[in-house]
């Protein structure tokens, strides 16, 4: 492979030969199944849930610079390769996928790929998994709050021993969940309380005569101390009568409370908490976020190409006129426009769009 700077590269390229590992040691004991399951998780989750949407932008980029090529070869690399990968289980799909890149003999005489060890980088798809793992709590936070992802929110916080790698991903992590910025806390306290009983389903064939006490002691403790200790997998304990009993996740019923203005969700011991109150400004930015939407689809019903350039005419009240004052140039370089021109009023070729509770009307035209 040649020299690749982007750690987004690096990391799928390091997926890869990550999920080629997995997939030969299956093939050599005829685990099958196993095999195909690895490969679709691969697929949907990572290569195009994660590593091809994240790198639409440099694709899309007008110049061939250096960080477009590497994106595009990156893909080829990967894309070549597992066409081989796939090609006992699918093949007329591998056949396909590979003839569409190389236009060379059939992948079914070519060799089964090798693992290169050299390309596989464990720290730093650990590193990405936590990122991914931020992200998607993020994202269950906006769906448990029902906030469009367009709307911009404030703040992500997330805790602080994760500071170091949020602060090396923190752009994708902010695009990701649309916020303003990432703040770190060393407790979860502040923004979340915990109430913890016990699930005698679990706890009482365990622990027998003894649950009764568990209980009373359970609801006596800090509930926040006991969620740290079983979602980290390393158990709370409880001591009666020179006896320790271990507690872990399953044996509790676990609920929580937000503070007012924030969503939290946790995963085993990973956790986020978004900061949902809105202002004036992010607001603002929400509808500009909208515009862009509606602008480009209305491009793909047009069907213009990707990189035809357009102008946009508008008729809206007052605060859309302000939107787009402020947010103008963002909105141009988006939908590759040069000109918004206001209308002073809604002409018959104007579409009526809901911008986030308003009316506004747009009308598209290639230059």
């Amino acid at each position: 492979m040649h020299s690749i700077e982007s750690e987004l590269d690096r990391w799928i390229i390091s997926r890869f030969n990550s999920l080629l590992t997995e997939v030969t040691y299956y093939n050599e004991r005829y685990e099958l199944t196993k095999s195909v399951r690895a490969i679709q998780d691969f697929v949907g989750d990572e290569l195009s849930n994660w590593y091809v949407r994240r790198a639409r932008r440099r694709y899309w980029a007008l110049e061939l610079t250096k960080d477009k090529q590497d994106a595009y070869q990156t893909l080829f690399y990967v894309m070549v390769n597992l066409s081989k990968v796939i090609a006992p289980y699918a093949p007329y799909l591998a056949e396909a996928v590979f003839l569409s890149l190389v236009k060379d003999k059939s992948v079914h005489l070519t060799d089964f790929p090798l693992v290169k060890p050299e390309l596989i980088d464990k720290s730093l798809e650990e590193k990405m998994q936590v990122v991914i793992d931020l992200v998607s709590l993020g994202r269950t936070a906006r769906n448990t709050c029902q906030i469009k992802v367009r709307q911009t929110l404030q703040a992500l916080y997330i805790p602080e021993k994760y500071r170091e790698i949020a602060l090396t991903m923190e752009d994708l992590i902010k695009e990701e969940i649309n916020v303003k910025e990432i703040k770190f806390m060393d407790s979860k306290d502040r923004l979340v309380q915990y109430s913890v009983k016990a699930n005698f389903k679990t706890l009482g064939p365990k622990y027998g005569k003894h649950m009764k006490s568990i209980n009373i002691m359970l609801e006596s403790a800090n509930a926040d101390v006991i969620v740290d200790k079983v979602q980290s997998g390393e158990g709370y304990y409880i001591t009666i009568e020179g006896n320790s009993f271990k507690i872990t996740e399953e044996d509790l019923v676990i609920s929580y409370k937000n503070k007012e203005g924030f969503i939290f969700e946790s995963e085993r011991d990973v956790y986020v908490a978004l900061d949902i109150n809105l202002t004036p400004d992010l607001i603002r930015e929400g509808y500009a976020r909208e515009l862009v939407n509606k602008i480009q689809f209305t491009r793909k019903e047009l069907d213009f190409e990707i990189m035809d350039n357009i102008r946009i005419e508008y008729y809206g009240d007052e605060e859309i006129a302000n939107v787009i004052n402020q947010f103008g140039d963002y909105i141009k370089a988006e939908t590759l426009a040069h000109e918004i021109n206001p209308s002073i009023s809604a002409g018959d070729s104007m579409k009526l769009w809901d911008i986030n509770g308003k009316e506004v009307y747009l009308s598209i035209n290639k230059l």
